[in-house]
């Protein structure tokens, strides 16, 4: 069942599978018999499937001048981002990214704040907790952009994070980092004085 799970995360989100609706699902029914499923029609004829998996060849990072991230940073850099976040400014965003479970299934909560003002949080779920740390940068970008301040600041955990969103790689999360790519490099052309800064937060 395990492998049949991996197997199922590695589809395109496009993919339909039928459930069997029976106490074995891993029974293997001959063609001539019907199983009942959960869908009210099954597809016939549809042709060949148009999905192409990336290259590896295309795997790349990427970046932006308006787009700050040091793996790296020296201890003034330290110092002055957690200033920025005992004592924001009131033109500035912070989104806090932070994986959790419940009942044993992998979430990752949001907060996004302006100034010192909470302005909306959210919960996203995924197969396991880099993709739901994924859709929630996205969700929460989406949402901050919405309303945009000079400088957003970007807080997530763990530190592996960041290299995730930044790395464009053929991968089950590929589609997620790369709307969130496509969602700052629009954001970025029409703003062009926008900063947005990636940081690493410490776990709770």
């Amino acid at each position: 069942m395990h492998s049949y799970t991996l197997r199922l995360g590695h589809l395109p989100p496009t993919t339909k599978v039928r459930t069997v609706l029976t106490a074995d699902q891993c029974h293997i029914w001959p063609e001539y018999i019907t199983p009942p499923t959960n869908l009210s029609r099954a597809s016939l004829n549809l042709g060949e499937s148009t999905y192409w998996a990336p290259s590896l060849c295309t795997a790349r990072t990427w970046a932006h001048p308006c787009l700050i991230y040091t793996h790296n940073p020296l201890a003034n850099i330290t110092h002055h981002y957690a200033q920025s976040r005992e004592h924001p400014e009131a033109s500035d965003t912070h989104i806090y990214v932070s994986p959790t479970s419940h009942d044993s299934l992998p979430y990752a909560t949001y907060h996004i704040t302006r100034g010192l003002s909470p302005t909306s949080h959210g919960v996203t779920q995924g197969l396991d907790h880099t993709q739901a740390l994924c859709r929630a940068v996205l969700e929460a970008l989406t949402s901050a952009l919405a309303v945009p301040t000079p400088h957003i600041f970007i807080w997530l955990w763990p530190q592996a994070l960041c290299d995730t969103i930044l790395t464009l790689k053929p991968y089950r999360d590929i589609i997620t980092t790369d709307s969130i790519r496509a969602l700052l490099d629009t954001f970025f052309f029409f703003l062009k004085s926008i900063f947005v800064r990636l940081g690493v937060q410490n776990p709770m």
